[in-house]
């Protein structure tokens, strides 16, 4: 809505412009007094409290009737370690649960309770939850970092009890504990989840003797024949039987009084008494008859309460922040606006709500049941509601914390996520208020990607796009800068044709907007409209394998940058770098090296470098020297990137090391073995220092460690090293990590050079399994491991078994990949030596032929491995 808009707005009662998102202080939650008047004080617990917990309200001091209830799930969790509470809507699911929690507390360590109805507000639940486990705590840690820290706590412990309020859906919660779960999981909900695992114990509404006596106890009122007419005529749902003691208890009202003023009897066109028989409303009626008399009652002795519950209906039912409220004060109609801002007057609304049960109030939050709020809207007419959801937008859109780029997870932005969506559901609906809608969708998408939460950032950045094209077409700037975030979260989550789809669309939306580069770095643009897009898009291309595809797009960025930032500028580094990566993989290392030093001479002359990127720069160009075997030049590649990136990040940095296992590389290449093993040792004492567990990159140093005690003939120490690069790699990524498969191939070599060709044998066999698994080796690196395995069976008078083995890696590869593929032409070149040395020549020369012929048609017949074939093929037919 515009502003003009805004203030020509006859049916609302807000006259405060919406402003321009701007970044702003994460708000602290104000320390509000505590409303005493009226609420029941604070009961003493009889045991102690659990280590930690979270419960998101107090005992309620009214709750009655489920005791055998209670037994029953206590005599269930004896047996089970998860128990669903079922139970129609209103029958009280939640209140028994948490009734549940406070009197088991002394059989729990820890008390977890988290909502369950979406996967993503869970998750966060669960780490507010968790962030008492203790004082090693870190909130900027990443949340699935956060996440795996407690389930690793409750994997190692027993008394713990998760309580899963609401759930509709048992994936929800199932990643959260431990399989099985070692500790207890209570769940609540009208809808079975169909999980057999799980025992569902029945939660069946009050009976006509218990709800007689709940209103009774709730309105502190003798029970008589009023208590039975008032509870036929709503039924036996707890919540409104809970409202209506409350109205009589707070307003001192007969229960008769009661009954007679309700609108189903002043409907009538007679005054006759209603039937004792006469069919209850049901709940959802019930519940609004109820809170309408509430409400009403509100608007005559405190019209800032009601307008309080008229805003909160449209936010979510839990943790309803008074920080919130106050920090949205400019946005509110006055009257509820000096209600926020004096505490005497907030001191007083909040315990009328709370006396009256509209509203539970805990820890400087509140809390209303969703029926509550469904009534309540239900109640305002349709430029009531209008006007309230505007206001709840902009107090949520103002308590979001705005920045630029999330850089980890931030409690005041994970607090206020349940809000965003309560709201943004209905407000995207009107049309006045998609554009303040889209925004804030649009920076809640910036902060789930920070946390890692890829697929609720994805369905943000949709929804925020869907809302941009409704106001403003398909091109528009908005979009592409939409557009682009949502094809950077597509990309992390591997769905690279999607994230190509979003790139060249912001692409095309900025060039026809903005017309060529060179004409619109002149222009009002911002210059991240102009870059962004490509930078991205010769990325994506990369990971989706299309390396002549993403050639042209470097090089088509390169041209835009320059045109924007002229020649020395980080972004045009970046893109001579990637451009020269492409041209490594392909081994054409003359042309990547001229592009790496392209790279280094534009980050060096630029005017605002970025941090660490020409260490980076440095160490690509080093490994193209080291594959070009100009070890000399590599080694001053790396001690210069060594120096860049020491006075980037200090000593004790990951891309420092990064830089001595290259230069340790390089050292062994011209035979400084001490000098080597020294960098290998130093880069190995960084990682350790920075990560306590066992890591890739850990095992790669010893690996390297081991290769270079390889190259000075000391096979003895290399084992020692390359069984450590083994044992780290199991650690760290478990017994069938592909990566392990060079190390065992190193190991098998150092083994075969002691004559220990047993464990040669076992190692390179260890090899090929894991090849069988997860392929890890190309057609050269198959075709040497099966050599040397030969050569080691070979040496043990074992050639049968070589066959053998040789076969069976053969039907993988053609199943794998195919009757023609390389690997076939690599394993049957072998498979034929093995059979010559059997003396089978008829099965050798078949071998020999297949591997000439894949060779052939593969590579050419100009090819070494070809004429290796055919040399093969001449001397047994000679002897055939």
């Amino acid at each position: 809505m515009s502003d003009e808009q805004d203030q020509d707005y006859a049916g609302g009662h807000i006259d405060t412009p919406v402003p321009e998102m701007r970044s702003k202080r994460h708000s602290d939650p104000i320390d509000t007094p505590y409303p005493v008047d009226g609420i029941a004080a604070r009961p003493q617990p009889q045991y102690p409290a659990p280590r930690f917990w979270r419960l998101r309200q107090r005992p309620n001091p009214y709750f009655m009737g489920r005791e055998s209830l209670m037994v029953t799930l206590h005599n269930t969790f004896q047996r089970h370690a998860m128990v669903h509470l079922l139970g129609p809507r209103g029958s009280g699911t939640t209140q028994t649960a948490l009734a549940y929690a406070y009197r088991a507390r002394p059989n729990f360590d820890a008390i977890f309770w988290i909502d369950g109805e979406d996967a993503t507000i869970a998750r966060f639940d669960l780490v507010r939850t968790g962030a008492r486990l203790d004082d090693r705590w870190k909130d900027e840690a990443r949340l699935q970092d956060q996440i795996e820290a407690i389930r690793a706590w409750m994997k190692t412990h027993l008394r713990w009890l998760l309580v899963v309020d609401g759930a509709s859906n048992a994936d929800v919660f199932r990643a959260f504990p431990p399989d099985p779960p070692t500790g207890r999981i209570l769940i609540t909900g009208d809808t079975p989840l169909g999980d057999a695992a799980i025992e569902v114990v029945e939660h069946p509404p009050f009976t006509h003797a218990q709800a007689g006596l709940f209103l009774a106890h709730r309105s502190q009122k003798q029970r008589d024949k009023f208590t039975g007419a008032l509870v036929r005529h709503f039924g036996c749902a707890a919540l409104p039987i809970f409202l209506a003691g409350a109205y009589c208890q707070v307003t001192d009202t007969s229960l008769e009084d009661y009954l007679a003023a309700l609108p189903a009897r002043e409907d009538r066109k007679k005054k006759e008494k209603t039937p004792t028989n006469a069919p209850a409303l049901g709940f959802t009626e019930s519940t609004r008859i109820v809170v309408q008399r509430s409400l009403r009652y509100l608007s005559q002795n405190d019209p800032a309460a009601l307008e309080m519950m008229c805003l909160c209906a449209w936010f979510d039912t839990e943790d309803i922040a008074l920080a919130m409220l106050c920090d949205g004060a400019p946005f509110l109609p006055k009257r509820l606006a000096g209600c926020v801002s004096d505490p005497e007057s907030l001191n007083r609304a909040l315990t009328l709500l709370h006396r009256l049960s509209l509203v539970q109030f805990e820890q400087n939050s509140i809390a209303i049941h969703a029926a509550v709020q469904e009534a309540t809207r239900d109640l305002l007419d349709q430029d009531q509601q209008f006007a309230w959801l505007m206001t709840a937008l902009r107090v949520v859109r103002e308590a979001f914390p705005v920045e630029s780029k999330y850089g980890h997870p931030i409690p005041a932005c994970s607090m206020l996520l349940r809000h965003v969506y309560a709201v943004t559901a209905r407000s995207e609906q009107s049309t006045n208020l998609r554009e303040g809608t889209g925004l804030l969708l649009n920076h809640v998408g910036l902060y789930l990607h920070a946390c890692r939460e890829l697929d609720a950032a994805r369905a943000a950045f949709e929804r925020s796009i869907r809302l941009a094209e409704s106001l403003y077409g398909q091109v528009h700037p908005t979009i592409a800068a939409r557009v682009n975030s949502l094809g950077v979260i597509l990309q992390e989550m591997k769905r690279y044709p999607e994230a190509h789809a979003c790139y060249e669309r912001a692409f095309h939306i900025c060039e026809t907007v903005y017309g060529p580069a060179q004409d619109a770095a002149l222009g009002p643009a911002h210059r991240s409209m102009l870059t962004m897009p490509s930078r991205n898009l010769c990325q994506v291309l990369e990971l989706m394998g299309d390396i002549p595809g993403a050639k042209a797009a470097y090089q088509r960025a390169i041209k835009v940058f320059m045109e924007v930032y002229c020649w020395n500028h980080s972004l045009v580094a970046e893109s001579m770098n990637g451009l020269g990566q492409l041209f490594l993989k392909e081994k054409n290392f003359p042309v990547a090296r001229q592009y790496f030093e392209k790279a280094i001479q534009a980050e060096e002359n630029a005017d605002d470098p970025d941090r660490g990127n020409l260490g980076r720069f440095l160490r690509n160009l080093g490994q193209c020297l080291l594959d070009e075997d100009n070890f000399r030049e590599a080694r001053a590649c790396y001690e210069r990137a060594l120096d860049a990136d020491r006075k980037d990040y200090g000593p004790q940095h990951s891309h420092v090391a990064s830089d001595l296992i290259g230069l340790g590389k390089a050292l062994r290449e011209v035979s400084l073995f001490e000098e080597a093993h020294r960098a290998f040792d130093d880069a190995l004492s960084i990682l350790k220092a920075r990560s306590k567990g066992a890591s890739r990159e850990q095992a790669n140093i010893w690996r390297q460690k081991g290769r270079t005690w390889m190259e000075e003939r000391a096979y003895e120490k290399a084992v020692e090293c390359l069984n450590e690069a083994i044992v780290t790699l199991r650690l760290a990524e478990g017994p069938e990590s592909p990566a392990m498969g060079p190390d065992y191939f190193y190991l098998a070599r150092s083994l075969a050079r002691l004559d220990r060709h047993a464990e040669a044998e076992s190692a390179l066999k260890s090899a090929l399994d894991l090849h069988v698994k997860r392929a890890w080796m190309d057609e050269e690196t198959l075709g040497a491991v099966c050599g040397r395995l030969c050569k080691a069976l070979k040496e043990q008078k074992k050639v049968n078994r070589a066959i053998e083995i040789l076969q069976d890696l053969l039907a993988c590869e053609e199943s794998r990949n195919g009757q023609t593929h390389e690997s076939v032409g690599a394993v049957a070149y072998q498979l034929g030596a093995m059979h010559q040395a059997a003396y089978d020549y008829d099965a050798a020369l078949e071998c020999y032929q297949r591997s000439r012929d894949i060779y052939e048609a593969t590579r050419g017949p100009q090819d070494s491995r070809v004429q290796r074939a055919i040399q093969r093929v001449e001397l047994l037919q000679n002897i055939v």
